[in-house]
Parts: structure tokens; sequence; C-alpha cells
């Protein structure tokens, strides 16, 4: 049996957590997800992989973020700093209110 792409939070009165499973698991309905939770996830070039493959089993298009300005961003977005890498400065200030940014590490 599966699990469900969504999970009940652990505060009241707050959205739900999105389920990421590993590769050897499976959503519970099949690998399709419902209608209503797909949507768009903006990654930059250069991405992992896993990374990109955990997003597309749970349903989300990827697309790709070329810029590097938070102006061109309008949903949820992964960031990421190769190791060899210097985190320049964002302005977080820039990105508009629903934008939610995970940037690892760091």
């Amino acid at each position: 049996m599966g699990k469900q792409r969504l999970r009940p939070s652990l505060f009241p009165d707050c959205a739900p957590y999105l389920n990421f499973l590993s590769p050897e698991e499976e959503y519970e309905g099949g690998q399709d997800p419902l209608d209503e939770l797909v949507m768009s996830f903006t990654a930059p070039t250069g991405t992992s992989p896993p990374i990109l493959e955990c997003f597309q089993r749970f349903g989300f298009t990827i697309v790709e973020w070329t810029t590097r300005d938070l102006l061109d961003l309008t949903g949820p977005a992964w960031d990421h700093v190769i190791v060899r890498e210097k985190c320049g400065h964002l302005n977080y200030r820039q990105m508009a209110a629903a934008v939610k940014v995970n940037k690892l590490p760091g």
C-alpha cells in the first residue's frame, strides 16, 4: 500500500505537508498526481537529478530558472550553491509575497 501525497499538518489551522517518498516507495493511487496538486516548481540549471526526480514524482512540473533574478519567481523554488561557488547576496525583499525558496546549503 502506498502513501498519500499530502499529510496533515502537526499544527492546527495550517496547510498540509507535501509528502516526498524515497525511490522504492509508491504513492497511494499510483504515480499520476491529482489534477489539483499539479503545479510548477522552479529549479536552477544544474540541480541534482535526484532532487528533480523527487519533485517530478510528486507531480510538479519543473521550470528552469536561468536568470537568478528573484523578481522572476512566481511559486515554489529550489536553489543550491555548488560547494566551490561563493553564495552571492540575494535580495529576498524582491520576491513576491507567495514565493518560497529552499536554499541549500546555508
